[in-house]
């Protein structure tokens, strides 16, 4: 039986974290979305997704600090993580975080799931 991967999908905005889950899910992704850090820390130990589609910009622990805390626990160490932000002065500091990859938004759906499924090895 096939299982989906599992995107959780980190933005602080609504209706930019419906606007991606509903193109990862399109993509036939499973996923799942959280507005800020402390609810994607609750789900990435809950569900551990494949693949973790990051904001940056997002209140009380920021994207970066989200990244540091994913790789510093085992069992979510080798998670991907792809960036997607529209704070480019924070682009350089994404390069030298621990990140697989990253995107400028805004960004197509094409773009979006291409990178997703090169670091998902699709």
């Amino acid at each position: 039986m096939f299982v989906a991967p599992l995107v959780l999908i980190v933005d602080d905005d609504f209706h930019t974290a419906q606007l991606f889950k509903m193109i990862v899910d399109r993509a036939g992704f499973e996923s799942l979305t959280a507005l800020d850090a402390q609810e994607a820390i609750t789900l990435l130990n809950e569900r551990r997704p494949d693949l973790v589609l990051l904001d940056l910009g997002l209140p009380g622990m920021n994207g970066l600090e989200l990244i540091t805390y994913i790789r510093a626990q085992e069992a979510l160490a080798h998670t991907r993580i792809l960036i997607v932000s529209a704070y480019t002065d924070m682009i350089t500091r994404a390069k030298r975080s621990s990140a697989d990859d990253y995107l400028v938004k805004p960004i197509s759906n094409t773009q979006l799931i291409a990178k997703i499924n090169a670091l998902l090895g699709k």
